[in-house]
């Protein structure tokens, strides 16, 4: 069968909840939390790819992306959806202060990846695959959640899977595995 890190990391946190959302497919209502990393994900994808395509992407125009991709799904209610709303605003701000005059080259954007394990196959995503200047490739992936600490992440078994992915299905030299933790503007390499 297929096999990803979500479905995995499900099965160790609680195999009630693997057999519900993954044997029984019982759909879960929409979670905040859930819907945030979405909408945030959804936004720098299409900010990179507009500057991959070497546009020059203003403030302005990732606010608009940030607008159109904004999903209402799973709030507790309409303070709560502002609030979240403009948490997400002050989080792009830092984002695009750091990111805005950085070099970038991208050898892919959400980027999917297929790894045969003995009879099963490995699925996964890679948010973001760039190009490093002396030569390989670093692995960027999100998270909208609170940063662990570099021991925590020099342990992590998604990067170690996605390092997996990138290095035998996409054929990559793999030297940075980095998780980019948008709420603190924080990023950690392993």
């Amino acid at each position: 069968g297929n096999l990803s890190h979500s479905k995995l990391d499900k099965y160790q946190t609680c195999p009630l909840q693997f057999k519900y959302s993954f044997v029984l497919n019982i759909p879960t209502p929409p979670n905040p939390a859930l819907t945030f990393g979405i909408t945030m994900h959804e936004t720098l994808h299409d900010y990179h790819l507009q500057r991959s395509y070497g546009k020059n992407v203003s403030w302005e125009g990732l606010l608009e992306m940030y607008k159109d991709k904004w999903a209402p799904l799973g709030y507790l209610d309409e303070d709560h959806q502002n609030l979240r709303y403009e948490s997400g605003v002050e989080l792009l701000k830092k984002y695009y202060a750091k990111n805005k005059d950085r070099k970038l080259k991208h050898k892919g954007l959400e980027e999917w990846f297929r790894v045969k394990v003995g009879p099963d196959t490995f699925v996964g995503k890679i948010d973001r695959i760039d190009m490093l200047p002396g030569g390989g490739v670093e692995i960027i992936d999100y998270k909208t959640g609170a940063a662990k600490d570099q021991k925590i992440v020099d342990k992590d078994a998604q990067l170690t899977f996605y390092s997996m992915g990138a290095k035998e299905a996409l054929g990559l030299d793999v030297k940075n595995l980095t998780y980019y933790y948008l709420e603190e503007g924080k990023e950690i390499s392993t």
